[in-house]
C-alpha cells in the first residue's frame, strides 16, 4: 500500500529510532492515516505502513458499505460499493475515532456494526444481519488482526442458494419443525437469483406453486453433485442438478 499525502508539510517529523524502539499506533500523512509495524534486526529494519481498517466483499453480488466515524472535533463518513472480492482500505479514519459500518444490496439493509473502539461495550459479541420488514438474515464477520495492528474484515454470507437454471423456483429452509421461505432474494449481475439463509440444515425446492412438491429436502452436509427431482402441479417431474460446497473467504 503506498501513502501518497495531499500536503507534506503536514507531515510531523519523527525520529526514525523513536518509531523502532517506541512505535506509536500510528501516524499521519496529510488527510491520510496509517498503522505502524516496526521489525529490527542487528542487521536490518523494516517500517510498515499498513492500513488500520480494510475490507473484502466476499459476497457473490456488490455490496454498498457506509462508514461514519465521529471523534472529539469532527464526524467524516466515507462510502464505496465493493465488487465480488474487491477490497477497500479505510484510510480517512485514526484510533481516535469511534468507527460504524452499514451495508446494503439490493433492497436490504444492515443494522449498525462497531468497528472502533475495540474495547467498547458494542464491539463485544455482536453480529451483522440484514432486516427486511420482520425478518432478518445474519452474515459471516472474519476479523483478521495481524500483531492487533490493523483489522481486515472479511464479509460473506453463511448459506447462499444461487438459482442457475431458467426455472421460477422458491427455496426454504427446512428446520427439525418448521420449513421457511427466505425472504433474501438477490439478482446476481448476470440474472441468476441468489437466496441468502443463516445456517440451516437442510433445503427444500418448490416451483412457485403450492402444490409442487420435493420427495425430501437436501442435505447441506452432503458436499459434492448429484440430482433433484421436483414434481411440478401437473405432476410433471423438473430434473435439477444440485451442487453444494463451502467456500472458505481465506487470509490473503
Amino acid at each position: 500500500m503506498d501513502f501518497v499525502p495531499e500536503d507534506l508539510s503536514q507531515i510531523k517529523p519523527t525520529k526514525i529510532d523513536d518509531l523502532f524502539n517506541a512505535p506509536p499506533p500510528g501516524i499521519s500523512l496529510g488527510n491520510t492515516y496509517a498503522t505502524v509495524r516496526s521489525e529490527k534486526t542487528s542487521t536490518h529494519a523494516k517500517l510498515h505502513l499498513e492500513p488500520l481498517l480494510a475490507f473484502r466483499n466476499c459476497l457473490p453480488f456488490p455490496l454498498y458499505m457506509r462508514f461514519e466515524g465521529k471523534s472529539r472535533f469532527e464526524t467524516k463518513y466515507f462510502e464505496k460499493v465493493l465488487e465480488t472480492q474487491e477490497e477497500v482500505s479505510l484510510l480517512d479514519f485514526s484510533h481516535d475515532f469511534r468507527i460504524k459500518m452499514q451495508c446494503q444490496a439490493g433492497e436490504f439493509t444492515t443494522n449498525e456494526y462497531c468497528l472502533l473502539p475495540v474495547n467498547d461495550r458494542a464491539f463485544q459479541n455482536q453480529s451483522l444481519f440484514f432486516t427486511h420488514q420482520n425478518g432478518m438474515v445474519p452474515l459471516n464477520v472474519q476479523i483478521i488482526t495481524p500483531e492487533n495492528k490493523s483489522w481486515k474484515y472479511l464479509i460473506s454470507a453463511k448459506t447462499i442458494v444461487i438459482n442457475e437454471t431458467e426455472a421460477n423456483l422458491d427455496f426454504l429452509a427446512v428446520h427439525d419443525t418448521s420449513v421457511v421461505l427466505s425472504q433474501f432474494k438477490i439478482a446476481a449481475p448476470n440474472g441468476n437469483q441468489m437466496v441468502l439463509f443463516a445456517d440451516i440444515p437442510a433445503l427444500k425446492i418448490l416451483t412457485k406453486n403450492d402444490k409442487s412438491s420435493q420427495v425430501s429436502p437436501i442435505p447441506l452436509n452432503q458436499l459434492g453433485s448429484f440430482p433433484v427431482d421436483v414434481l411440478d402441479p401437473q405432476n410433471q417431474i423438473i430434473n435439477l442438478g444440485v451442487h453444494i460446497r463451502n467456500i472458505h473467504c481465506g487470509n490473503n
